[in-house]
């Protein structure tokens, strides 16, 4: 990638050529089914770390 930016700021190719050779594959998707107290308890947990960072 780093390639091609050295080529787009030197003029040689266009932002829109790459583009258009650009595609998205494969996005991967996954999923936690949690009961209500779970999920709760997780976000108090995150929160607690987070409010303990900050207080740091």
């Amino acid at each position: 990638m780093e390639q091609l930016d050295f080529y787009m700021v030197r003029g040689f190719i266009s932002k829109s050529e790459v583009d258009s050779f650009r595609e998205l594959t494969d996005i991967k998707l996954e999923f936690v089914i949690l009961d209500i107290a779970e999920e709760a308890a997780m976000l108090s947990n995150l929160y607690q770390k987070k409010m303990n960072r900050f207080m740091e």
